[in-house]
Formats: C-alpha cells, structure tokens, sequence
C-alpha cells in the first residue's frame, strides 16, 4: 500500500516553486488589469429606443422650458429691447410676406378646381380673424424668437377643420413618452386613441391638455437631447446681450455722464463760492434761450485764457459692424445696410446668398407647414406652392435674351415680347437663326446637334469651297494657286481669275489630287504639334471661327486656338492625314467635315498646309498656305 504523500518533498518550497505553483491557478494573463465584464444593464427592456435622459419626473414641472438655462421670457424680450435684432427680424418677416403662393395637384395626382378652390378661401384667412399675411406673421415671430410655433385645430362636430389659431408657443409644454418623445395615436379595442402629447400652462398651472389632432406644434430647429427648438435669437445670446450694452452705453451718452463739453480755467484767486457763483450765472444766462448760446460772450481775462475741449467718445466702431454681422449673420440677412459700404459686386453676392441660404429654407418649412394642413383639410393631393417671382435686372435680361436669339434658341419676336416690345411683321422676326460674324442664318426644323455644327461650318467658310475646289487652276506640282496668298509659280497659266497650271481638272482618282504625286516622299507634318510653323493655319481657322482677321489672332496669342476649333467642330477635324486619305475621310464623313493637312516636299521647293472641308457635299480647299522654301 502507498504511504499517503508519497512522491511529494518532504522539504518546504523555494520562492521559485511557490510561484511557479501559485501563477498556474491564477487568471489569464488578458485578464491582468483588463476591462472586465460589462455590468449588467437594470433597465427594463422596453426603455431600448430612448431618445435622450431626460429627467425623472420630466412631465411633473408645471412651466415651459423649466430645465432650460433660458426661459421664453429672456428670448422675448432679447428680442425686443435690441433695436438691431428686431429690425433683423421684421426684414425676415417682410420678405416672406411678399411671396405669393398658389395650391397645386401633387405629380401623378388629380385634382378638381372645386377642391382647390376650397382650400384656397382656407388659407385666405387660415383663423377667421386675420388674413394671410397677418396670420403668417405671428407664425414666424414665434418661428424667429422662440422656435415654438403652435396652432390651435378648431373643429366642427363632425371633426372637420374649422380654422388654425395661434397659439402662445410659450405657454405650450411638450409632454414626453417612456421614450422621451411625442406620444403617438395607438389603437385599442378598434378605435384610435390620442394621448396627451402638450400642455397649455397658464397662470403657472397646467391649464389644458391637447393631443396632435388638437394642436400643430411645429418648432423648425430641434436637436436630439432637448424637448425644444433652438431659435436664432437663443443661439446669438451673448452676442445680443453685448450689443444691447452697447447700446445702453450710448444711450447714457445723451443722458448721462459727468464728463462736460469742455473745461475753462478761472483765475487762481477765486474762491470756490466765486467759481459756483459763476457757474450759476453762466448756466443761467444760457439755459432755456438757444439763439443766445451762439452769440459772442465778454468775460474776465483770466476766465478766457484757458479751454480745454473734452475729447469725444466714439459712439460706432468696428466692433459694432461686428456685432451687426453676427446677428445677421444668425438669420441669413445681408448685412449691407449695417456696415461700410461696398462695392456693388459684393453686395449682389451677399443678397443672393441670403436669399439662398436663409429665406428659401424658411419657404420650405412654411411649405412642409401647409402641406400638412392640407392632409388635415382633407385634401391630401394638392400641395402648397411659392410663385417664383425673381426680380431680374432688365439689362441683364436683354443680355440673356440677345445670347439666346443669337444662338437660334428663341426667336426676335418672343425676346420683344418678354421685354414688352413691338416688332414689325417681318418674316425674319419669327425664324430661329443664329448670328455669325459673316452674317444671320435660318435654322431648319427638328435640326439635330450635328446638323448645327454643320450650319456653323457653312456660315463660317461661305464661298472658301469655291474658291480652293478641286476643279480650281493649279500649278504643274499640284499645288494651289490662290491669287497672291502665297508665291505663284513660274509655269502657272491663268483660269477663273487666278494662276492655272497646264492641267486638266481634278478627278476622285486619288493619283490627281493635289500634291498626291508626292506623297511617297513628301513627310506629311501634323500642324497641331508644329505650331511654330503653322501659325498661319491656326490664324485662318480661328479668324474665320471669330469673325476678324488672321492679324488680329495671331496678336491676341494662339492659346487655345486648336481647343476652340475642335470644340466648335466635334471632333470631325482630322489633324495631319495625307492628302488622299483625307479627302476620302472628308467625303465620307459629309457635310461640315474638316481635314488639316501638312506637306513638305523633298526638294526644297517648300511645303503647304491645306484645310481641307465639306459644303453641302462638295469637297474642297477651305484654306492653303505657302510655308516658303526650306
């Protein structure tokens, strides 16, 4: 039998074995100092969604805004002890007044006239009481200073809607969910059912309870972790509180102070009786009577040897144009009518952008505001419109207006009628045409985009086909003869006004096209890439597209000349193809097709660069040059 202990030390363990013994029952290492487990949430599961920890007891406080830094009293009355603000505030209110409105069907929705009749006499007076415009107002007085715009639902006893009354966004407190939102409209035992979802406090005690088919409460700026909106004004407090110092500060100016106009010295020797005396008298003398304040006055010596005039506060500065900015800057207003003037640009720049960041945001609530009025009138398929009514400059306008006649997109007698004109019964008055340097020309009906360019192509080079066709005089190396745009050639004969070679006219048989007789050895040159050289081209081309001269290109610079000729053309120029291929690619290609082609010849004699085009068919030379010898 084995002696109990057997196979253990019968000695005590070194420091080694007990740690070495100990670590192996102790934790893994990634849990040394590790996060450890999660504790174990206590909340029931149903409180999963809760939009923010709002506090316990939330619905239990008995005035709006309790848990808020800022009541709706200081907005309010922020709002109307500042001059600036208010004015910022009534410009805002004013601009949404001038928009006018109009009720429309949804896209892909029916719509009688009798429906949206109906709805219109609605929102001529949404209350009864006020019309649109006054009604509107007190929306977005609410809207601007607390952001709490709330709407009364008066209904008939069928629940039909009766009218919209405005509401006191301050005496409104949201009532809160489990979940820390609006409570919804459930179902139970078949019959919807409408929670308390507001409370009306009044006198300090909850008042009226209403549901969200009693009330529409619509603040427009509301964030994740609070019950209220987040108004411009509430967002420019300390900004609003300096300016309303500064202001408090100049106006103390006028009625306060101890500083005085100015200070006069009186004789040493006076005693203080004597200098009150004085005082006395002097401010006697003056006071009541204006016209004698700016008479001469005779006085002792020593009283007129010394004034000091009183140096004068500044009552605006920098610091005031920057606190104008802010507030602006709060509501999307333009500042302009508040700051140093500038120059018409920029204030052009900051209306639009007021216009585009702060007043078409607040159309679109007021919109978002309607549409949902409408479903509550039961007239879920028509929708709230703004009348786009932009002013636009009448000069601006007929600028616009000449580029679109010009471009064959309108015709005369329409841009006369939007500019209020007259124009005489010419044929010419109600044809689409485009403008050209070399003149007006008619646009055909259902003309497609590449039809365009040919008619481009047309105008531009009018009578260049004629003048370097194929059937032209031509000298016994096949090169052109233009008359004098570069140097003719000893055996050239005259024909058709120009130096003719002794040849007869040119056929479609590639062997007697111009210069084709050199192709072997000529080296066929691409002028995009050699602009040193074929400058000439780029002049002729780019004049003829600007409607000038080749002179007044080339002093302008070439930048951009090659762009502008592909761009205008689609691509249908090919650079740098022999003769041969290019009058097939050209031919081929139809009408308003251009080639550029480049030749040298071997022998010295020199080198041509031709543009070679399609009119309507006929296959030509739109333009040639001379390069010289060498």
């Amino acid at each position: 039998m084995t002696e109990r202990g057997a196979g253990l030390p019968r000695w005590s363990l070194s420091p080694a074995e007990f740690s070495a013994r100990s670590s192996a029952s102790a934790q893994a290492p990634d849990d040394w100092f590790g996060p450890s487990a999660p504790i174990a949430p206590g909340a029931p599961e149903d409180v999963a969604g809760r939009q923010w920890d709002f506090p316990a007891g939330y619905n239990l406080v008995t005035r709006a805004r309790g848990y808020e830094s800022i009541s709706f009293a200081d907005l309010r009355a922020l709002a109307d002890a500042y001059d600036l603000l208010r004015l910022v505030i009534e410009t805002r209110k004013d601009q949404v007044e001038r928009m006018t409105w109009t009720l429309r069907a949804k896209p892909g929705r029916d719509a009688d006239a009798e429906n949206i009749a109906r709805a219109e006499t609605f929102f001529e007076s949404p209350d009864g009481v006020h019309d649109w415009s006054a009604w509107l107002r007190m929306i977005l007085e609410d809207l601007f200073v607390i952001d709490a715009p709330a709407l009364w639902c008066e209904r008939d006893r069928a629940g039909n809607l009766l009218a919209l009354h405005p509401l006191d966004g301050a005496t409104i407190k949201p009532v809160l969910d489990f979940w820390g939102r609006t409570p919804r409209p459930f179902m139970q035992d078949g019959q919807k059912v409408y929670p308390v979802a507001y409370q009306q406090i009044l006198k300090g005690l909850p008042a009226v309870d209403y549901t969200t088919r009693d009330i529409i409460y619509r603040p427009r700026n509301l964030r994740s972790h609070r019950a209220y909106g987040f108004s411009p004004v509430e967002q420019i407090v300390a900004t609003v509180n300096i300016g309303l110092k500064r202001q408090l500060h100049q106006l103390n100016y006028y009625t306060e102070g101890n500083i005085p106009e100015s200070l006069i010295g009186v004789p040493d020797s006076w005693t203080p009786d004597q200098i009150k005396n004085f005082q006395d008298y002097w401010d006697l003398y003056f006071d009541g009577d204006l016209a004698r304040r700016r008479r001469a006055k005779f006085v002792p010596g020593g009283v007129a040897k010394t004034f000091i005039q009183t140096k004068e506060p500044e009552l605006k500065s920098a610091f005031d144009e920057w606190i104008a900015r802010v507030v602006c800057f709060a509501f999307s207003v333009s500042p302009q009518p508040f700051i140093n003037q500038m120059n018409r640009s920029t204030s052009e720049t900051q209306s639009q952008m007021s216009n585009e960041e702060g007043l078409q945001p607040i159309l679109a609530w007021i919109k978002r505001l309607c549409d949902a009025i409408l479903i509550q009138l039961g007239a879920p398929n028509l929708e709230f419109a703004w009348r786009n009514e932009t002013v636009v400059d009448p000069t601006v306008q007929r600028e616009n207006l000449v580029a679109l006649v010009n471009a064959g997109m309108m015709t005369r007698r329409r841009a006369a009628q939007i500019m209020g004109e007259i124009l005489p019964d010419d044929p010419m008055a109600d044809v689409l045409a485009i403008t050209t340097g070399q003149g007006v020309a008619k646009l055909q009906q259902n003309r497609s985009a590449n039809d365009e360019k040919k008619v481009f192509t047309q105008e531009v080079f009018a009578g260049a086909l004629d003048k370097y066709s194929d059937d032209q005089p031509r000298d016994d190396r096949g090169r052109w003869s233009n008359g004098g745009n570069f140097g003719e050639t000893p055996n050239a004969k005259p024909g058709k006004g120009k130096s003719a070679p002794n040849r007869s006219p040119q056929s479609d048989n590639s062997t007697n096209r111009p210069g084709a007789h050199l192709e072997n050895a000529a080296t066929h040159v691409n002028p995009k890439n050699d602009q040193q050289n074929c400058g000439f081209v780029i002049d002729a081309v780019a004049a003829r597209l600007r409607g000038t001269d080749r002179s007044a290109v080339a002093q302008s610079g070439r930048e951009g000349a090659w762009d502008e000729i592909e761009s205008r053309f689609n691509m249908k120029i090919t650079w740098g193809q022999k003769i041969d291929d290019a009058y097939s690619q050209v031919k081929q290609a139809g009408d308003g097709a251009l080639a550029i082609v480049g030749i040298r010849y071997p022998d010295g004699a020199g080198a041509h660069v031709v543009v070679i085009g399609n009119d309507r068919g006929k296959v030509g030379i739109v333009e040639a040059q001379d390069w010289g010898n060498g």
